[in-house]
């Protein structure tokens, strides 16, 4: 699970490291090389220069740096581990300090891609989705899918497993009362899956972020 301080700083990278760690406080004041058009995944051997490219999402924990890109309309997921002083140095980084983009490429550039995830080869096809059909709500659950948004007047839900999120119709004997009042314990987990659609990528660092450090 993580702490206080990685759910802080996650939501916060996301919200405010987009582009390629562009600060929310102040303008850039680093020029940065445009990248060898001719590079590809496999050929960048450090994040910095993974930097090269637009970040979808980012973040940290205290074992793992994750930086999710697009490169020519494939989404890759670049994984570095952080030796301890390294994260102790991401964490007691100043949010506000003005120069906090350039501190946090200092710190993480020179450090070596563990691996390199191409997220767009994970997307799982309909026919392994359409698996999903019949099982309730609560077996979703219990297999780590996550409930993050409803539209009752057409039992819509969105939720997310892994980087992706899905689209859910489901089924059942709730029916919506005046007020669109919704238990997500109580009433979600007897409705059964009708159909199920995968529609882009939610949560696309958590997964890596959440990893049990190995003993």
């Amino acid at each position: 699970m993580k702490t206080r301080s990685q759910i802080l700083v996650s939501l916060m990278l996301t919200a405010c490291l987009l582009g390629t760690f562009a600060a929310c406080s102040a303008p850039k004041t680093q020029t940065v090389q445009e990248p060898a058009p001719a590079a590809e995944p496999a050929s960048l051997d450090t994040m910095g220069d993974v930097f090269f490219y637009d970040s979808y999402d980012n973040g940290f924990s205290e074992k793992h740096f994750v930086y999710v890109f697009e490169k020519d309309g494939v989404t890759y997921r670049a994984v570095a581990d952080l030796p301890a002083d390294v994260s102790e140095a991401l964490f007691a980084l100043d949010f506000f300090d003005e120069h906090r983009d350039e501190k946090v490429r200092e710190l993480v550039g020179p450090l070596p891609v563990a691996r390199i995830d191409n997220l767009t080869e994970q997307i799982p096809d309909q026919e392994e989705l359409n698996s999903l059909i019949g099982k309730t709500g609560q077996e979703l659950r219990d297999e780590g899918w996550i409930l993050s948004g409803w539209q009752l007047d057409d039992m819509t839900f969105t939720m997310e497993h892994g980087p992706f999120a899905y689209e859910m119709v489901m089924e059942g004997d709730y029916v919506p009362n005046e007020n669109y009042d919704f238990d997500e314990d109580a009433d979600f987990g007897p409705l059964k899956v009708k159909s199920v659609t995968c529609v882009g990528f939610g949560d696309a660092i958590g997964d890596v972020l959440n990893e049990e450090p190995e003993a």
